[in-house]
């Protein structure tokens, strides 16, 4: 025979049991290191929005380049934001609608990418000001005006992008240690739907950097919203029957 109290151990630990398990809340280091990847990102957002709206730069030789120009600093604005809430989006509450492992496939991505571009343009902008390479001959921009746009890069353009890429990177790896992962199924829907993320993104900051616009708008797009939404229908699907087993 049981008692009441044994009884009621009993419930309290079948519903316990039965419910789905949640992941701990984030440690402080966690919290700072997303934060902080979310405001980063957010200073570099006004200088693109106003380039977007035809502002100029004339000592960088950014004046009046056209609709092209302007389109894609309205995307690069949209890319940057993107960078912002993945950050947050590790730690948030408001994260948790969205599969644990895009948010993080997603930061690595992305800061991938960042670091990447640092390196590649920051390097032949030291080497040109150095004196190693020598500069082109450009009939749109000025050799001063080429002089001050490698200044730029080393001194603010490049080390955004570096710093947000590390930032994504071990703000995950940070959000990951403190995290327990379930075992999941599915991998070729999981496989499908990452492999169309990472293309889209890559695709749709490529077109930014090129300013190619329907490069960004169609395959980059269309191919980062398909992955995302695959990811999000595995989610529903495959981690409920995982809970339930």
């Amino acid at each position: 025979m049981y008692g009441p109290g044994r009884v009621g151990s009993l419930v309290v630990m079948t519903i316990t049991t039965e419910q789905p398990r949640r992941a701990p809340a984030p440690d402080r280091r966690s919290r700072l290191l997303t934060w902080a990847g979310a405001l980063w990102a957010l200073q570099y957002i006004p200088i693109h929005v106003y380039w977007a709206m035809g502002g100029t730069t004339g000592f960088l030789g950014i004046e009046d380049l056209g609709e092209d120009f302007q389109t894609a600093n309205w995307a690069a604005s949209v890319v940057i934001a993107g960078a912002g809430l993945v950050s947050l989006s590790l730690v948030q509450s408001w994260g948790r609608l969205v599969p644990s492992a895009v948010r993080h496939g997603l930061a690595w991505v992305g800061g991938i990418v960042a670091i990447v571009h640092g390196i590649a343009f920051a390097v032949p902008s030291a080497l040109r000001l150095a004196g190693v390479l020598d500069y082109r001959t450009d009939p749109d921009f000025t050799s001063d005006q080429l002089r001050n746009l490698d200044w730029a890069n080393l001194l603010y353009f490049e080390p955004w992008f570096t710093i947000m890429g590390i930032l994504l990177i071990v703000g995950s790896q940070s959000v990951r240690r403190h995290s327990r992962d379930v075992p999941r199924d599915g991998r070729v829907l999981r496989g499908t739907a990452y492999t169309l993320l990472i293309v889209g993104i890559f695709v749709a900051v490529w077109g930014v950097f090129t300013f190619d616009v329907l490069t960004y708008l169609l395959p980059g797009v269309v191919l980062t919203a398909a992955g995302f939404a695959l990811a999000l229908f595995a989610h529903r699907t495959l981690d409920r029957k995982e809970q339930h087993r």
